[in-house]
Order: C-alpha cells, then structure tokens, then sequence
C-alpha cells in the first residue's frame, strides 16, 4: 500500500529534545512491544521523527519499500561552487533510503554498513530534485537499497547504493 502524505508544518520535537532522547536511550523512532516499528504509523509521523522539524525534503509517497521524495536547492545546500553540495546529497541518500526501507515492515530502521554515491551531474540553486529510494532486499542482518536522484526535467544527477544491517 502506497500512503500520500502532507507534510507537517510543525512538529513538537526539536532537535535538541532529540538529541537528548538518544544520549538517554530512548530510540526517537516510533516502536510496538517487540521492539519493531509498529506497521500502523504513518510515514509522516516516522519522518518526523528520524529528521524532525526544519529537514528540507518533502516526502510525496511511501510504501511497499519505496519512498519517492522531492527537494528545491537552495542556498545553505550548495557547496562553494554554488552546487548541491555532496555530503549534503549523501544525507539525502542516507535519509530517504531509510524512510524507504522502514516501509516494508522490516522493523528497525537499521545502521548503515555501506553508503556509495555516485554524482553524475549538478544540481543548481532552485532546481526541484526528486529522490527515489527503493528497498532491493530487506533480508534478517541485511538490506540494500538504491537511490536515484533527477532533476525535475529527468536529468540523473546522482545514483546511491545504501547496505545497512538491521536486527532481526
């Protein structure tokens, strides 16, 4: 099942109260008794809880392994070549393959072992980008996942490749 979602225009997590949350043990990631996601959250919800307020990067739909998600650069994005700058482009691969992954019912949302970005060409400021994240296997140590990154004309700007463990 595909869930379109709104974004949320505030949130009551901020990301110090986050940061606190994780230094104190508590996961910022909602969780049923046995400690897996609890498959009746909203994708939304999960999103604000693993980037919260102020994160740029809409998501548009989720589900069934997949997360297809959109960005407009802006300035505090850029490199100082006045491109999306690439570690912010590697979060972005991280992040959404997460949300992407978290949608198969898998559970936890895992610990990344490997992350590969290939940049295959430029976005600039004010490009609109779309992300789609795509869970390739969700296995019981094991998931890979796979990004592309297009600018809304269809232009590939960057292709991803994201191995994390996960408990079973």
């Amino acid at each position: 099942m595909i869930a379109t979602v709104t974004p949320a225009t505030s949130t009551s997590r901020d990301i110090s109260n986050a940061w606190k949350e994780m230094q104190t043990g508590k996961l910022c990631f909602p969780f049923s008794d046995d400690g897996r996601t609890d498959p009746e959250t909203k994708i939304g919800e999960i999103k604000d809880q693993v980037r919260p307020a102020g994160w740029p990067v809409e998501v548009l739909s989720a589900g069934e392994g997949r997360c297809l998600a959109q960005l407009v650069v802006a300035e505090e994005h850029q490199n100082t070549f006045g491109t999306l700058h690439g570690g912010f482009t590697a979060t972005v691969v991280d992040e959404v393959s997460t949300l992407a992954l978290m949608t198969t019912g898998s559970g936890h949302p895992g610990v990344s072992v490997d992350l590969n970005v290939s940049y295959l060409k430029a976005a600039n400021l004010g490009d609109k980008i779309l992300i789609d994240a795509k869970t390739l296997k969700a296995g019981k140590r094991l998931a890979f996942l796979e990004v592309e990154i297009k600018k809304e004309s269809g232009e590939l700007i960057a292709k991803g490749s994201h191995t994390k463990f996960v408990s079973s």
